[in-house]
């Protein structure tokens, strides 16, 4: 039997751990000035299938031949297997979307935090 001490000890980790796992990135990170992107500016977590599909739609233009489409979808699977081969389970994986002031003009990309730590970051689009 489990003392009632160990009891609340362990109710208490679980609840500490949950409230990490689903709160928002960032929350209790003391420095995140040297992220690439802001906390305000990821939108969702995301998955490696969902970030290539999303990167493919941030860059189509209907105007370019369909073997720079091959160019793209190369550069992606490369740039991405560099930045995010090394992930881990628990790593957390996000796609951000920031507006460069109000310009119109964004920057979009990726980014792995392990904990309050960028572990990986691919930008695939910014507007100049």
């Amino acid at each position: 039997m489990f003392s009632m001490t160990l009891r609340c000890a362990i109710a208490l980790t679980i609840l500490v751990v949950s409230g990490c796992s689903t709160g928002a990135p960032g929350q209790g990170c003391r420095d995140i000035s040297s992220w690439p992107a802001s906390p305000e500016s990821l939108v969702r977590r995301t998955t490696a299938a969902d970030a290539r599909k999303q990167f493919l739609e941030d860059v189509a233009l209907d105007e370019l031949p369909a073997a720079l489409d091959k160019v793209q979808e190369q550069w992606f699977d490369e740039e991405w297997a560099k930045q995010f081969g090394a992930l881990r389970d628990g790593d957390e994986l996000w796609y951000y979307a920031e507006e460069k002031g109000d310009t119109g003009w964004w920057r979009k990309g990726y980014i792995a935090l392990r904990g309050c730590v960028v572990v990986g970051e691919m930008t695939t689009l910014e507007d100049n």
